[in-house]
């Protein structure tokens, strides 16, 4: 079984530094370097234990490895105030189509992973929107045990050099809560 700890920062690292060296930091470059998980990763624990702890982190650990959300996760990350909105989420994901983008969502929210964030009705302004996604306490301590935080800077780097088109940085400016 292979170190998955270790390995979510190498493959990171490896793909960020092939990004910066090429100069080809742009929203279709991230499309096209996302960092996975290949195909052959063992990430499972053992439960012999029964202990439905380790299950759950395992499971857990099995959500957020799969492309997609393990893409929202770095855009999450990534983002200036680690709070996005869904339309940014989808602009920075133009491969995906907002149903798949929501889906994905919804299971790293049942998984603890990611939180929703509502801005009070009265800070609202018309045509922003109103709610972002960021990380639970949990998924913060849950990306942490498992070294994916150590990436978070690069991740930063990556948002912040991204050619970014006027819609984006409409959403980018939005009021946020607190």
């Amino acid at each position: 079984m292979l170190n998955t700890n270790n390995l979510v920062i190498e493959l990171i690292t490896d793909s960020v530094t092939n990004l910066i060296a090429t100069n080809s930091i742009t929203i279709d470059s991230i499309m096209t370097e996302t960092f996975s998980f290949p195909d052959i990763v063992d990430i499972s624990m053992s439960s012999t234990t029964g202990d439905s702890t380790v299950e759950s982190e395992r499971e857990t650990l099995h959500a957020i490895t799969q492309e997609t959300r393990f893409t929202l996760l770095q855009n999450i990350l990534g983002h200036p105030q680690q709070l996005p909105s869904f339309k940014e989420l989808a602009l920075v994901n133009p491969s995906k189509s907002e149903s798949t983008i929501y889906t994905h969502l919804k299971v790293l929210r049942d998984h603890g992973v990611v939180k929703a964030v509502e801005l009070p009705e009265g800070e609202r302004r018309r045509d922003f929107p109103h709610t972002f996604y960021g990380l639970s306490d949990a998924g913060r301590a849950f990306l942490d045990r498992h070294n994916v935080l150590r990436a978070e800077e690069t991740f930063q780097t990556i948002y912040s050099q991204i050619d970014k088109p006027d819609e984006l940085l409409k959403y980018e400016n939005a009021p946020r809560p607190e």
